[in-house]
């Protein structure tokens, strides 16, 4: 395997810690024009057989290298091919390149069906994202006195910080504190202004690394009111052994084994996902129990190691067909 990126992107420093090859692309990160222009003057690495679109930007470049190189096309997807931030340029270019690809891999079943929605015809593998494995934190000096919740979202309104707002005007101060993540969009900030001046119990951290993170955290909350086409929040946590209460909103849903190894409940219907959280609160038997079986889950199913393989996996399978 080799990647292929422009040197403006994050690729070039994690090929160089993972020790894979890395071949740069003379383009700059998200230049449209530039990027298909130069996928007709780039020389071809030697030994390549097989070109993979990573994601959803990088769908027509790949397609251009594999006409010109004569090599098997696949593309990858992680996102909803409708999704706004996308732009209608965008929408309509991957709407064009699922038509022509002949393999697909995606990050859940959901985004799979979505993208045959709007004309994938070719053969199809789900492959969910991986991270690496670390040991689940230790709470120094012990059980928390006072469980404390975490959210991660503050960058998006979608990700649902109003309903995490009024969850936290619900519950009362003593029964848990609450540690709100990531860089505060505009739209929540009034709103933010006035939970942290009411409530002593709720603290805003901005953005830090998952490390930093969930050693502080008893129970993750994801209340997302849009569509998620993964959820790598909730892999996080599970692989921190921390439950999650969430939104069933799209990926999360596979994510989550409701009652197992988290809660899950229907996005129009916040007051049932704090009767869940409430009883997580109120019973840190069942909290540790759901936390240990969600780690189970992710050292079966989301370990780095185990995406590897499947992509792995499929590239063989890609080649192979179409030989």
């Amino acid at each position: 395997v080799q990647v292929m990126a422009p040197l403006t992107s994050r690729f070039p420093g994690v090929c160089l810690e993972s020790g894979v090859p890395f071949v740069p692309f003379p383009a700059e990160k998200g230049r449209v024009v530039s990027t298909n222009a130069a996928a007709f003057r780039v020389s071809r690495p030697e030994g390549i057989s097989h070109i993979h679109a990573w994601c959803s930007r990088s769908l027509e470049t790949a397609w251009i290298l594999s006409r010109r190189w004569g090599c098997t096309f696949s593309c990858g997807m992680h996102d909803h091919p409708k999704a706004m931030h996308h732009g209608r340029g965008r929408q309509f270019l991957i709407r064009c390149m699922l038509k022509r690809a002949p393999f697909l891999s995606c990050v859940s079943q959901s985004l799979a069906d979505a993208c045959r929605c709007v004309g994938f015809r070719g053969t199809m593998a789900m492959i969910p994202n991986g991270v690496r494995d670390v040991a689940p934190p230790a709470c120094e000096g012990g059980e928390r006195a006072v469980p404390v919740i975490g959210f991660l979202g503050m960058n998006a309104p979608s990700k649902g910080f109003s309903t995490v707002a009024n969850w936290i005007r619900t519950l009362p101060p003593d029964q848990a504190n609450w540690q709100l993540f990531g860089d505060v969009h505009p739209a929540s900030r009034a709103e933010l202004d006035g939970i942290l001046d009411s409530f002593a119990h709720v603290s805003c951290c901005g953005r830090q690394m998952p490390e930093a993170i969930y050693p502080n955290l008893d129970v993750v909350v994801m209340p997302s009111s849009a569509y998620e086409s993964f959820g790598m929040v909730a892999i996080e946590a599970a692989r921190a052994g921390l439950p999650v209460v969430c939104s069933s909103v799209g990926g999360p849903e596979e994510v989550i084994v409701h009652g197992s190894t988290g809660f899950l409940y229907a996005p129009g219907a916040p007051d049932e996902g704090l009767c869940l959280l409430r009883t997580l609160l109120e019973s840190p038997e069942l909290s540790l129990r759901v936390g240990l079986q969600a780690r189970e889950r992710f050292l079966s199913e989301y370990r780095v190691e185990t995406m590897r393989d499947r992509y792995l996996n499929f590239f063989s399978m890609a080649r192979g067909e179409a030989s």
